[in-house]
C-alpha cells in the first residue's frame, strides 16, 4: 500500500506510528547508535506537499526553524525565559505542541493590546 494511501485510510494509525518511529529515532541517535547514518536534519520529512512536517520534540536548530526565527534569536528568549522549553541533558528541547499553544497565546495577547 503506498504512503498517501495509508494516510488517507489510516490516519490517525499513520500518525501513531510516524511519532513512535521518530521517538526511536532520536533515542538510537542519541544514544550514539546510528549504524545507517540518521542525522537530525533526516529526521525531519516532507509530507508530500511540499512542506515540512516537524518532530515532536525539537532541538534549537529544528525550533527556530518552525518558529522562523534564528538560533540567535531563540537563545535570546531561553536566556529571558519568554519561551516555554525544557533541557535535556546540556541541551535544550520544545515540544511542537507546547510550542503551537505558546504562538497562539502570544497572537492573542498581541491583538488584544491592539
Amino acid at each position: 500500500m503506498s504512503e498517501c494511501k495509508l494516510r488517507s485510510v489510516l490516519p490517525a494509525t499513520y500518525i501513531k506510528v510516524h511519532i513512535f518511529l521518530n521517538i526511536v529515532l532520536d533515542i538510537l541517535v542519541n544514544t550514539g547508535y546510528n549504524p545507517i547514518g540518521i542525522t537530525a536534519s533526516k529526521l525531519l520529512e516532507n509530507d508530500g506537499q511540499g512542506m515540512t512536517s516537524f518532530r515532536e520534540v525539537m532541538n534549537v536548530r529544528e525550533a527556530s526553524k518552525y518558529l522562523g526565527v534564528s538560533k540567535e534569536t531563540l537563545y535570546k528568549y531561553l536566556t529571558q525565559d519568554q519561551i516555554p522549553a525544557f533541557k535535556l541533558g546540556n541541551r535544550w528541547r520544545f515540544k511542537k505542541a507546547v510550542l503551537d499553544r505558546w504562538m497562539e497565546r502570544q497572537s492573542r495577547q498581541r491583538q488584544a493590546s491592539r
